[in-house]
């Protein structure tokens, strides 16, 4: 007899909570009107995803694709791109010419880094002997003076060789 209370006492809730909507019966495919989707509410607002199918697109598509990395001991989620410019960036940190020039390259086209004037014709590039260095490390206090008399040792090799150049008709 408890086993019929029972029921009847849930039976009692079951109905106070849902109360019955008529002739509607909820089943397969028949969800209840109360999680159904409002009148002019879709289940999908922004609609299906555009495909992408030139090349440009499929590049973003995959560029966008997470990759699980580990830096510094932490897993995390990050994008192809991120991982690429990181690990050229590590590269480059590293000592390797190729990945600083196109780091380089790759932060003066987005503007992350201002192009460097071009010095090779106004630093000189000074040629010292084996003695004048010697030299320099025994007595610090002519440096200046030693550094000065190559520099112009080699003002006056690169006037001869301009002008040696001037006279075969170049420039």
């Amino acid at each position: 007899m408890m086993e019929t209370e029972d029921s009847t006492n849930d039976q009692a809730m079951s109905d106070t909570e849902n109360p019955p909507l008529g002739d509607y019966d909820v089943g397969y495919g028949k969800p209840p009107r109360r999680s159904q989707f409002k009148k002019g509410n879709s289940g999908n607002p922004n609609g299906r995803p555009k495909v992408r199918n030139d090349l440009s697109g499929l590049l973003a598509e995959a560029f966008d694709e997470q990759i699980r990395t580990t830096s510094g001991g932490v897993e995390k989620n990050v994008s192809k791109t991120r991982a690429l410019m990181s690990a050229l960036l590590n590269k480059a940190l590293k000592g390797d010419r190729r990945a600083l020039r196109s780091w380089t390259k790759l932060a003066v086209r987005t503007g992350n880094l201002e192009p460097l004037p071009d010095f090779r014709d106004h630093i000189p590039v000074i040629t010292m002997t084996a003695d004048e260095m010697t030299q320099i490390r025994e007595h610090p206090e002519r440096r200046d003076q030693l550094v000065d008399q190559a520099e112009e040792r080699e003002f006056k090799r690169r006037a001869e060789t301009l002008e040696r150049a001037r006279r075969a008709g170049y420039r």
